[in-house]
């Protein structure tokens, strides 16, 4: 049913036009008049037929986390990820659990894979600084359960 229901509405005449566009040379796009869960099927179709990661910026955290759910209707889980940052610096940086912590970990390294999906994340995020690429991937590490590693080498990295 649901793949049924893509299918429908990746037929549309306007589906197909913003498809052809973000194909070729404009990567950017701004759609509107979208409401309520449609936004999210659009979203969906969108991501699982350019097969690349789609950044979905939402006004606040809130709609951020309801955005999230209902691309998870539509996506598996894996594919939909939250990087969850809070509208006031002062707010995120003092609570911030670690929940919230692992959940935007999670995310960034999602990001820097090619696997397609979507991020969803709140306006208050994208204007936060960043480490650079380069720098979160040099710095990544792995650790096993039951291994051993010399506390010098992991200290100077």
């Amino acid at each position: 049913m649901l793949k049924q229901l893509k299918q429908q509405f990746k037929q549309q005449p306007e589906m197909e036009q913003v498809m052809s566009m973000l194909l070729t040379d404009q990567r950017a796009q701004l759609v509107t008049g979208l409401t309520g869960s449609v936004r999210s099927l659009f979203a969906s179709v969108l991501a699982e037929t350019l097969e690349r990661q789609i950044i979905y910026v939402a006004h606040n955290l809130f709609q951020a986390q309801q955005v999230h759910e209902s691309l998870r209707a539509f996506l598996p889980e894996q594919q939909v990820k939250l990087y969850p940052a809070d509208d006031f610096v002062a707010t995120d940086m003092s609570i911030a659990s670690p929940e919230l912590k692992a959940q935007r970990l999670e995310t960034l390294a999602f990001m820097q894979t090619d696997q397609p999906g979507i991020v969803v994340v709140p306006i208050s995020a994208i204007r936060k600084r960043m480490t650079p690429v380069q720098q979160w991937r040099s710095s990544q590490q792995t650790f096993e359960v039951g291994g051993e590693m010399e506390l010098a080498s992991f200290i100077k990295r």
